[in-house]
Order: structure tokens, then sequence, then C-alpha cells
């Protein structure tokens, strides 16, 4: 029988050379190498495309985090605060009742350190399910509580809430029903509030704004300042412990006892402050 051997010609560029180049290794190649080859270009685009859009979706969320907007929210949050316990004074007790945490002013701070909180914290979990957003709420407005409560005892000596009545508290600064009440509020402001409230502040800029904030910035820590003072001088008094200094007998005279107690009614001495 006659065998015929086929001869390629190798020279590059002769014909046959190319093609036969390519057959050759596409039956050699192994699976590492063929691991190895890049993606296909469509798939890199989409990918690049999606991380773009999640880019996009962090810069105009975080874009309402300024200087002026945290301002903005907590001074809005200390008025809505008290507005909020008053009413509810109302219905409960058919009564206004104060509870402003400052000596000028109607703000209820704890309530504007939990707007600012709410948000920032619906910025971190805006894109988990609702039932990771309540935990998530419901822990951070615990620990507000908790600490606020724990300054106020151990700095001024004094308690502006008591949870021990209630079922399932914990050194009555917290209870399981409060608790619960933050993580259901702040999951319905992260849902329905805080996503047209982030657009709105992206847009919050300008120097009167800022020169707006920079006023309210230092009222509120001048405020803030005379009524941490007052407060304690007033625990103070409730000891015996006078202050013959000037600062010392200026509060006394502007926040005595009977303008202390109009004030912040809601006050109750547990102990000496430490």
């Amino acid at each position: 029988m006659e065998h015929r051997t086929q001869r390629i010609d190798r020279r590059p560029g002769a014909a046959g050379h190319d093609v036969a180049a390519s057959a050759a290794f596409a039956t050699t190649a192994t699976p590492a190498v063929a691991a190895t080859r890049p993606a296909s270009a469509p798939a890199l685009a989409g990918e690049g495309r999606r991380i773009a859009r999640m880019a996009t979706a962090a810069r105009a969320a975080w874009s309402g985090v300024s200087y002026q907007a945290l301002v903005l929210l907590f001074m809005g949050g200390s008025v809505l605060g008290f507005l909020l316990e008053g009413v509810w004074w109302v219905v409960r007790y058919g009564r206004w009742e104060s509870h402003s945490a400052t000596v000028w002013g109607p703000f209820c701070t704890i309530y504007g350190v939990g707007v600012v909180a709410v948000y920032l914290l619906h910025l971190l979990v805006r894109r988990r399910p609702p039932i990771a957003r309540f935990v998530w709420f419901a822990l951070a407005g615990s620990v507000v509580e908790y600490v606020t409560s724990l300054l106020q005892e151990h700095l001024l000596g004094l308690s502006t809430w008591d949870y021990s009545c209630a079922a399932w508290n914990l050194d009555g600064r917290i209870s399981l029903s409060m608790t619960l009440l933050w993580g259901l509020l702040g999951t319905l402001c992260s849902v329905a509030v805080c996503p047209a409230l982030s657009r709105a502040l992206a847009h919050v800029r300008g120097r009167a704004v800022t020169v707006v904030c920079v006023a309210l910035t230092l009222f509120m820590a001048v405020d803030c300042g005379v009524s941490g003072m007052a407060m304690a001088r007033w625990s103070d008094r409730q000891d015996g412990v006078a202050d013959a200094s000037p600062v010392g007998v200026m509060l006394d005279e502007a926040f005595d006892d009977a303008t202390m107690a109009r004030l912040f009614p809601n006050v109750k001495f547990v102990r000496s402050a430490s």
C-alpha cells in the first residue's frame, strides 16, 4: 500500500503555516493555560458598569453628609423631640410639660443626637433588608439611651427618665419596649424619610448656610455648657455643697432651685455626682 506524507511548509509566511500553528496550539493547550485567559470583553464591561453604578449611588448618598447638614439635623431633631415629648404629655396626662435639656430654648438634645445617628446609620445599612435595619436601629437607640443615662447619673447625679417599672428593663436605663420602638421608628425613617432627606441635604451648601450653622453651633455650645454647669450646681445644692466663686454665685442666682424645677420638671436626683 502506498503511504503518502503530507508536508507542510513551516516557513514564516508560507501557505498553511498560520492555520496549522493555530490548530496545533488549540489541540495541545492545557486547561491551566485556558483558565488564565482573560474574561470576555462584554463581561468585563458589564462588571465595570455595575461598579460604576454602585460608586455613583454611594457618592450620591454620602453627599448629604456635611457639617451644615449635621448641624441642621441636630437642631431640627432637638426641636422636634421637644415638641413630641410635650404632645405626648398632653395626650397621656392632659397637660403640657417641658422636656427641654437646655436652659435656653426648646431643645431636647438627646433627640438631636438620635436623629443624626439614625441618618448616618441609614447610610450604612440602606442596602440591607428591613429586618436587618430594624436590629441595627434597635441596638443603636438602646446604646444612646443607656450611655446618656449613665453619663447623667455619674456626672450630674440626676436622671431624666426611668424604666424601672417596665418589663425587661436594664438598670432602669433601657427597656425592651423602648428598644423595639427605636427599631420600628428607625426602620420607618430609613425606608420612608431618609432617602428624600439625603437628596435634600445634598443641596445644603453656600456661605449663608455655613454662617447660620456656625452661629447655631456656637450658641448650642454655650447653651449646653451653661446648662451643664447649672445642673451640676443644682445637684450640689441638694447635697448642701456651696460655691462662693463668682461663677457659682452667678449660677445660684440665675438658676435657683425654683427656676431649675420649672425648666426641668422631669429631673430626679439619684445620687451625688462623682
